[in-house]
């Protein structure tokens, strides 16, 4: 029974940190920064580059909604007293800060150019 349950943490680990949205919010993050560039010299993105934003987008949405629903249920399971919970809760609370800010942003260029 310990080897199932050693073996059911094992693999939500490892789905957890394949979960996390480094990419995702890497890709997003230069999407950002790229329109704001083009919007500064006058252009305009065409209607393929704001396509790929959308589907950043909803795959950045999509992405940190697993990774923080199962770092949720990790900071739950491994934490081995209330302080500890509580760290890792408020670095959840960070990381889905950074999400927020980043889909935010990202949206609202988005329907700027709709």
């Amino acid at each position: 029974m310990t080897d199932q349950v050693m073996s059911a943490d094992s693999k939500l680990r490892t789905a957890f940190a394949a979960a996390k949205p480094n990419k995702q919010l890497a890709a997003a993050e230069a999407f950002i920064s790229t329109i704001r560039d083009m919007t500064e010299t006058g252009a305009k993105p065409n209607p393929a580059t704001l396509k790929s934003g959308e589907k950043l987008l909803t795959n950045l949405e999509q992405q940190a909604e697993v990774y923080l629903f199962q770092a949720a249920i990790l900071a739950g399971q491994e934490a081995g007293s209330e302080g500890d919970l509580a760290r890792r809760v408020e670095t959840i609370g960070r990381e889905a800060d950074r999400v927020e800010t980043t889909t935010r942003q990202l949206r609202s260029m988005l329907q700027s150019y709709a």
